[in-house]
């Protein structure tokens, strides 16, 4: 059995199942840069320690970076963690350490597979020369994996060739968020949002149309963060204080309970890499207002209970309008449904057989 390694910076729990699949068909290493495990959307990520059926490696790294953004070095020589791999892939590449496993797998000839999940609207680096260098990066990979529409065009955009980008499905393990058919149906004029709170999100937008909608429609915001006295402190100002209600942090395990309990999610972010709640509340039969700048609206635009939207004030009080005029009771067959984390496994083994192929074992050093 080959064996591959995979390197990231966190086990993020929507990355097992397709990790799952991968290791039966190989001999899987997940290489974590990021040993302890931090979410600012959900305190459910944890190192998982055992029980999966590939085995996670925790090198020595160092790491700078504030807020979101965080860039990690491998400490000693980073070709022990590729002894003996048939491929590597690297989810991840403004990080010394991809830099440094790129240089290491080039030296030892194995083949290099990228995993890419930002779009245009969402790329930290739009101007040379790092820009550049985030292109030449990836030109010099055999395969990239993109999860959805909006990456893809992003890396062709860097001047990869098509055969050379695997597109996807960004999923969820979506079995959770079914709604039980003896479930009540949900009040037509319940909006729910989840996610952090932090300024990117849009928040503040989103309490600015309620003050457009009808008096009958509420909004649940569940999650935590930096601005939530500052969201707070708009509801009061805003007068509503009986609209808007702040039920903190909910374990993922209680997520679709409380999906179930609302007829529309509402995901207003000025950035967005993908957005998988949206894809937590399809399954949950739910609609969603999603912001065109989400990377997630390219891949659902056109499923039923989907509204794309913009970002402004009326923007988003006119989709939450549509989305509740059109409300008919929770969707009873997502077609997001289709779209599992074994699928985005499968197209990952593609990528990976792709680049085992076009590499022989004999390759010269890749600079």
């Amino acid at each position: 059995m080959t064996r591959i390694v995979w390197v990231t910076n966190q086990a993020s729990p929507y990355r097992l199942g397709m990790w799952r699949r991968i290791a039966v068909d190989h001999e899987l290493d997940v290489v974590l840069l990021e040993a302890q495990q931090r979410s600012a959307r959900d305190h459910d990520w944890h190192q998982v320690a055992g029980g999966e059926p590939y085995r996670f490696v925790s090198p020595p790294t160092v790491s700078i970076g504030r807020g979101e953004v965080r860039l990690y070095g491998i400490v000693g020589r980073a070709a022990e963690l590729l002894r003996g791999a048939s491929a590597v892939v690297l989810a991840g590449w403004e990080s010394p350490a991809f830099w440094q496993l790129k240089w290491a797998a080039g030296r030892a000839g194995i083949p290099i597979v990228g995993f890419y999940e930002s779009h245009a609207a969402t790329a930290r680096f739009k101007k040379p020369p790092i820009a550049a260098l985030r292109a030449t990066f990836f030109r010099s990979l055999d395969a990239t994996i993109v999860p959805g529409a909006a990456a893809r065009e992003h890396v062709a955009s860097f001047g990869v060739e098509a055969a050379r980008i695997f597109t996807g499905f960004n999923a969820v393990d979506m079995a959770s968020f079914l709604r039980p058919a003896t479930t009540p149906p949900p009040d037509p004029s319940s909006l729910l949002y989840v996610g952090q709170l932090i300024h990117r999100k849009n928040v503040t937008t989103l309490l600015a149309a309620m003050v457009d909608l009808p008096a009958g429609v509420r909004l649940t915001v569940v999650g935590d963060g930096p601005v939530e006295s500052h969201l707070r402190k708009r509801v009061r100002a805003m007068g509503l204080d009986a609209r808007v209600d702040f039920v903190g942090y909910v374990p993922y395990r209680d997520l679709p309970g409380v999906m179930h309990r609302h007829a529309h999610l509402v995901l207003p972010s000025r950035q967005e890499v993908w957005g998988l709640v949206v894809n937590e509340a399809l399954a949950a039969g739910m609609h969603v207002v999603v912001a065109e700048t989400a990377g997630v609206t390219s891949s659902v635009r056109g499923m039923a209970g989907v509204y794309p939207t913009g970002v402004t004030t009326a923007a988003l009080s006119k989709a939450v309008t549509s989305s509740i005029a059109d409300w008919r009771g929770p969707i009873t067959h997502p077609a997001v449904h289709v779209h599992t984390v074994t699928e985005l496994g499968e197209v990952a083994l593609a990528a990976i057989a792709a680049a085992i192929d076009v590499t022989p074992a004999s390759s010269a050093r890749r600079d």
